[in-house]
């Protein structure tokens, strides 16, 4: 059980980047035209998430299923909360908050790529 800002989640930080980090990290990825080139090389859907799980980049084919309409937008959104996940409104927090998030593939492949991110940062230099 995570709590932050009293707000409560069963399986992953409640914790949010606001709209200006998020803008933030977007023209930082944008300044890299081989990330962006990379997600557009990519035949299916792909996405960049930030340390929040929002997204922050992502291809065309991504845009094409996310949103349709121009007007959308798709940065800062939670990928279950871009799918429309039926859990992902369950709690305050949203998408990765609820007790069913535990058995959510994306959830899962979410946080352990972030505990192993935590982990590599944490191992001494050997070099």
């Amino acid at each position: 059980m995570y709590v932050a800002d009293e707000i409560t989640s069963h399986f992953d930080t409640p914790t949010r980047s606001t709209f200006s980090e998020i803008e933030k990290e977007k023209i930082f990825v944008n300044k890299f035209k081989i990330v962006k080139n990379l997600l557009e090389a990519l035949p299916n859907a792909a996405v960049l998430l930030d340390s929040n799980r929002q997204i922050v980049a992502y291809n065309q084919a991504a845009k094409n299923i996310l949103s349709p309409d121009e007007n959308d937008r798709i940065e800062g959104r939670r990928v279950g909360e871009a799918v429309n996940c039926i859990h992902a409104v369950e709690m305050p927090a949203g998408c990765g908050t609820s007790k069913f998030c535990e058995q959510c593939g994306a959830g899962k492949c979410n946080k352990s790529t972030r505990n192993f991110a935590e982990l590599f940062r944490r191992m001494p230099d050997n070099h």
